[in-house]
């Protein structure tokens, strides 16, 4: 599949699983390591805004860069994680 900005944007009005389902075989087909992203437990808002927030770089370096090295690029990465992380944290006003 080619990913450019239109394509990104299509993706993201599916719904959760249907996003999940595309996702989960643009990592196949680029032969990145499904295991980083745990899409079964993503909070798919919080990933769509992650995504929301790519730039036309990013999905470039993403297209020309994934399949070559197997990995997702470090900026992406580390928005993706952040978010699921952000997930995970117990919400309640009173961070540190």
């Amino acid at each position: 599949m080619q990913l450019d900005r239109n394509q990104l944007n299509r993706l993201l009005r599916l719904s959760d699983d249907q996003l999940r389902a595309v996702l989960g075989k643009l990592l196949a087909e680029y032969g990145l390591d499904a295991a980083a992203f745990p899409l079964a437990s993503m909070d798919m808002s919080r990933l769509r805004a992650v995504l929301q927030t790519a730039t036309d770089e990013d999905i470039a370096r993403f297209m020309s860069g994934a399949g070559a090295r197997g990995q997702v690029p470090p900026a992406m990465r580390d928005r993706i994680n952040r978010a699921d992380r952000a997930d995970k944290e117990p919400s309640g006003g009173g961070g540190k």
